[in-house]
């Protein structure tokens, strides 16, 4: 009989959040309850199956969830990283530049989904899951500041949304351990499929796109030993959209060749659109070739953590149709290549029940001599354990992107953070 458990976390906080520009001018600000500043808002169920011989299978699956709206439970998550506005969606995570910027809600509410079989042959996993790249940055221990506040949420993932984001479709297989190695190797999508074709130009299958590519494949390494800690993520993503002519008539129109529907991953949806505004035409494309580097030290009385990325983001071709999904593209629309660039440190101070956390770090974008992007961030707060389970803390944050900041009047120079709260884990 398979053994299983039910487990889940909240998080939540009172606090203020405030965005300004390069001139010091207000772009808004918050205040009040928010959720998911320590740790992401979740409740999951890990079932394990023993098979004999040593052969076990396992199935995870992990929801998110807000306890700051009145959506529902499972209805909606925050995403951490962003600014909580209400009603506002998360973006996509494609473009890192947005930093703060259009809100903090998703509809996204599948953490993580997936069936595992593990062996003498290592563990393998198939299903919606974290990527490598994810699993480095926040879950390896390789970093003390927390990922939903600001000041700790940006340079240890810099990169990621443009290498497939955190999450996606994949199949993932962990090789036995090999002395104080292990080797992990995944493959997949960057959220929905790898890819999707539907049919000639002139059969109107789904909104005038032909086929959707998001392909990503990664390697992670890591070592351990005693106190010391590595790794090492490689990953590669290639995404594109070729487009065909459309021929959509007026909403009402009971042809399906004659009324145009948008399906890129998931099922069809009809879009009352005319013939007249939807047109199609040419590819968008983009590869990212991103390597990230972590590692951690535990002396005892700190614990210090170190990141480093680098990564060249390709994009070669642009195309905006009046309906569909060009991707979403670093500092600009422009067919050029961008460099991208972060470092940060961190650490953890236990003393007795209480924890010191902070950090630094700074993540760059350049199109050759051209800077998109030069951010600064850090944190520091405090965590009181009243248990195993239950914690307080409080945390202050900052962010300055240079660039805008001197570019004066371009919003989001600024963004800081004040926030006070409880974290329970079940």
């Amino acid at each position: 009989m398979a053994q299983a458990t039910i487990y889940g976390r909240i998080d939540v906080g009172y606090g203020n959040k405030q965005v300004t520009n390069g001139a010091g001018g207000k772009i808004w600000s918050q205040n009040g309850i928010s959720d998911g500043s320590i740790t992401s808002n979740a409740i999951g169920f890990d079932a394990t199956d023993d098979l004999g011989g040593g052969m076990k299978g396992r199935v995870v699956t992990e929801w998110g969830y807000s306890a700051t709206t009145n959506s529902g439970l499972g209805s909606l998550r925050v995403a951490t990283a962003g600014a909580q506005l209400e009603g506002y969606a998360a973006s996509t995570g494609l473009n890192d530049a947005a930093v703060g910027g259009q809100g903090g809600y998703s509809t996204g509410t599948n953490r993580q989904t997936y069936a595992e079989l593990s062996g003498g042959f290592g563990r393998v996993r198939a299903g919606y899951q974290r990527t490598l790249s994810y699993e480095l940055a926040t879950f390896s221990g390789h970093t003390m500041t927390s990922e939903g506040a600001v000041g700790g949420q940006i340079a240890h993932t810099w990169g990621s949304g443009w290498a497939g984001g955190g999450r996606g479709n994949s199949i993932e297989w962990q090789l036995p351990k090999m002395g104080n190695l292990t080797v992990t190797l995944q493959n997949g999508s960057g959220g929905g499929r790898e890819e999707t074709s539907f049919g000639s130009a002139g059969s109107n299958l789904a909104s005038g796109v032909q086929t959707a590519k998001a392909v990503r494949s990664a390697l992670k390494l890591d070592w351990a030993q005693g106190p010391a800690a590595a790794g090492l993520v490689y990953t590669t993503y290639n995404q594109s959209t070729t487009a065909k002519a459309a021929n959509c008539s007026a909403a009402g129109t009971t042809t399906m060749d004659n009324y145009c529907t948008y399906n890129l991953f998931g099922a069809l949806s009809a879009l009352p659109l005319t013939a007249a505004t939807v047109t199609y035409s040419g590819t968008s494309e983009f590869t990212t070739n991103l390597v990230q580097l972590a590692g951690s030290y535990n002396f005892g009385a700190i614990k210090l953590g170190a990141n480093i990325n680098r990564g060249t983001y390709n994009l070669t071709s642009v195309t905006t149709p009046s309906v569909g999904t060009a991707p979403s593209v670093a500092g600009g629309t422009g067919v050029a290549s961008y460099d991208l660039a972060s470092q940060a440190v961190s650490f953890n101070m236990p003393m007795g029940k209480m924890e010191i956390i902070g950090g630094m770090g700074t993540s760059s974008q350049s199109s050759g001599s051209t800077n998109i992007n030069n951010i600064a961030t850090s944190q520091v707060g405090l965590i009181y354990n009243f248990s195993k389970r239950t914690r307080i803390y409080g945390i202050v944050g900052n962010l300055k992107d240079q660039v805008r900041v001197d570019a004066a009047a371009t919003s989001l120079g600024y963004m800081t953070q004040t926030i006070g709260g409880i974290n329970v884990n079940f």
